[in-house]
């Protein structure tokens, strides 16, 4: 593999954990808070 190639990919798998983080987190987060008010118990 290519230098740039491998500085790419590095640089793509950065953006794509802080895309999880940024936008997934807070969905998981606000299924968590629904669940917990479907239940109505803290886990």
């Amino acid at each position: 593999m290519c230098p740039v190639t491998s500085v790419v990919n590095r640089q793509a798998a950065r953006l794509e954990h802080r895309y999880v983080v940024m936008e997934i987190q807070p969905l998981l987060d606000d299924i968590d808070d629904a669940q917990r008010d479907q239940y109505g118990r803290d886990d």
